[in-house]
């Protein structure tokens, strides 16, 4: 009895897959709603919708895409990046707050609609330059093999920076 149950069961499972398929094939090939075969047949574009559309997905936003593409300013881009990276800043501290108010005011200069800071309370650990951070790896008898450093080489004359936050295990 038992087996009787399971093939009834897998063929009943197997008719209602076939329907579905069926169902899915003809009604979105007809324009049955979904985006699917039938509006790509009819030379839709746009979203929404599902199905496949490959190459012609964004067609009707080519011309804004090409604004966008042609109003890149690489210069400005260039002295954002300088900006942002000229000075050593870490969360939370002095230089991250000046420079997320700089980007809300470039950002509204830019004619964002609306642009607002969220705040929210967070819990780091900052270095303590006095007595820093440091990996030791010890051998089985508990003996350093090896002591990170804190504190990087200066690869470019000048890159030493007073307020540069060293290495640390946060």
């Amino acid at each position: 009895m038992e087996k009787r149950v399971l093939i009834l069961c897998a063929v009943a499972a197997a008719a209602s897959l076939v329907v579905g398929i069926l169902i899915g094939h003809f009604a979105i090939g007809k324009g049955g709603g979904g985006g699917g075969r039938g509006s790509r047949a009819e030379g839709q574009t746009g979203g929404g919708g599902g199905g496949h559309r490959g190459s012609r997905q964004f067609d009707s936003e080519q011309a804004m895409i090409a604004d966008v593409i042609r109003d890149v300013d690489t210069k400005r881009l260039r002295s954002y990046l300088k900006f942002l990276s000229d000075q050593p800043h870490i969360a939370a501290q002095e230089r991250d707050e000046r420079l997320t108010e700089w980007m809300m005011r470039e950002w509204e200069d830019a004619g964002l609609d609306k642009v607002k800071l969220a705040t929210y309370d967070f819990y780091l650990s900052w270095p303590n330059q006095t007595n820093p951070n440091k990996v030791f790896l010890l051998d089985g008898n508990g003996r350093t093999k090896f002591t990170s450093r804190h504190k990087e080489e200066e690869l470019r004359e000048g890159d030493d920076s007073p307020d540069f936050i060293h290495a640390f295990n946060g």
